[in-house]
Formats: C-alpha cells, sequence, structure tokens
C-alpha cells in the first residue's frame, strides 16, 4: 500500500489491515453467497440446493419437486417436429440422449435443432411462457455409438446463458453430487419420468407434456430377464437403469 501517515496506509485492492499485508478479495468480492480466497484471486460457491450461474458470480436455486419447470423439447428446425426431450441442469447447459443428437460419435449440426424451455405443448405448437434457445455445443459420452443402450448420455452447451431472472423462475434440476463409483439410483429408489411418448398403442406421441407418474428404479435380475426376454443384450451391470410399475412405463416415442 501507500504510507500517508504514522502508522495509516492506504492498500491496494483486496488487501487489508494496518499494514496492508493481509490479502482477502472476498471482502469486496461480488459473489452471490459464499466467497473462497484463492492464490491470486476468488471463486464463487452456491450453497447447497442452489447451482453456479455461467457468470460465476449469481446463485441458481435447482428444483427438487417433479414441477418439470427444467424440462426442454428439442424441436427439428426443418419441420418442427419434438424429436426429444432434454434437462436444464445450469443457466447454460441441458443433458438429453446421446441417440437425440449423436452421429458417429459427434453432435448433429447445431443449427437444425431449436432447444425450448417452458414447453407444455409439442414443438407444432406456441405456449405462452416458451422460450427459444440456440445450442453452441453438443458433447456426446465417448465410445457412444447408435443402438447402443449404455452411455446413452450427451451435454448441449447453450450459445447464450438463460437469462438470470428466467433461469431462477424455471429452476434448473438438482444434480445431487456423489461419489466416484457410488450409484446415485438405487433398487427402490423413487422417480418420476416426463416427455411426450406415447399414451396407448395406437397413439404414438401425445400433443402434451405427460408424466407416468411414480415409478421405482430396479437395478437387479429382474431388469436383466427383461432385457433377455425381449432379446436385448443387457451391457453391464449397473449400465441401464429399468423403472417398473403396474400400469405406466417410460415407453417409446420420446427420448431424452
Amino acid at each position: 500500500g501507500t504510507c500517508v501517515g504514522l502508522e495509516q496506509c492506504t492498500c491496494l485492492r483486496d488487501f487489508y489491515g494496518q499494514h496492508c499485508d493481509v490479502y482477502n478479495p472476498c471482502v469486496l468480492s461480488p459473489c452471490e453467497q459464499e466467497c473462497v480466497v484463492g492464490t491470486n484471486n476468488y471463486t464463487c460457491l452456491c450453497k447447497k440446493g442452489h447451482i453456479l450461474a455461467a457468470n460465476g458470480i449469481s446463485c441458481i436455486r435447482c428444483a427438487h419437486s417433479n414441477k418439470p419447470s427444467w424440462h426442454v423439447a428439442l424441436c427439428n428446425v426443418a419441420d418442427d417436429d419434438t424429436f426429444c426431450s432434454g434437462t436444464v441442469i445450469s443457466d447454460q447447459w441441458v443433458v438429453t440422449s446421446a441417440g437425440c443428437v449423436c452421429k458417429s460419435g459427434a453432435g448433429i449440426d447445431t443449427q437444425t435443432i431449436s432447444i425450448r424451455l417452458g414447453k407444455n405443448r409439442t414443438c407444432a405448437h406456441t405456449d405462452s411462457d416458451e422460450m427459444q434457445l440456440s445450442a453452441e455445443e453438443i458433447y456426446c459420452y465417448p465410445g457412444y455409438s447408435p443402438g447402443k443402450l449404455t452411455i446413452d448420455i450427451a451435454v448441449i452447451k447453450l450459445q447464450h446463458p438463460i437469462p438470470i431472472n428466467t433461469i431462477k423462475q424455471s429452476q434448473p434440476l438438482c444434480i445431487d453430487n456423489v461419489k466416484k463409483g457410488k450409484n446415485l439410483f438405487f433398487s427402490g429408489h423413487d422417480v418420476e419420468i416426463f416427455g411426450w411418448g406415447a399414451v396407448g398403442e395406437t397413439v404414438k406421441r401425445d400433443d402434451i407434456l405427460q408424466s407416468n407418474g411414480h415409478v421405482v428404479v430396479d437395478m437387479t435380475l429382474q431388469c436383466r430377464e427383461v432385457f433377455q426376454r425381449e432379446n436385448v443384450q443387457y451391457q453391464g451391470d449397473g449400465g441401464i437403469m429399468c423403472t417398473i410399475a403396474n400400469t405406466t412405463s417410460s415407453c417409446i416415442g420420446n427420448y431424452g
């Protein structure tokens, strides 16, 4: 700092104390919730139940509820076909099925898809609260190939972050932190599935967003037996998550 009198100093930014010998950039940091001092800078963190926004400063409350505010439709620009669904997990990232957006190990042309938040009906219909988002990049899980049932996952980076006021209302889905090697879902876990899937033998896709209610995860031999009965190869323990229910299921018609 600068000496301005006897035992009086004017400190440089981020330095404090009588002799400007205390470094603490968090004092004037713009972090919304928590700040951690680094070697030459600071890092913003968020409390449990929140995620850090793309600006590295703001915190967004994430949703644990079954209200599908985080649900997006993946629409074909050419014909407005609702070819898949996706889940908002932050203000700049959407997770979906690799089978939706990946070919030959690489993401499809981002110019061919439109991502729409706040959809209650399929892409061919306009909802009053919907927001159209553009994709910047698609990242496919390494090693994924079409038709493979495991590692069928991809993430889409949005061209621009969803506006803070909008994302705080829509709330991305909370992705719980889990230790490496520990399953987030386990047998007996209660889950809910959303989408525009088939609602009957003759109705291939419903125009209104559907939920199959609560179903139970099954990672046991019962799951393996179902795959074998349908002549589908069960590819590794834990690689596929099954759900079981008496009257409903995650049926065909809408992946992601």
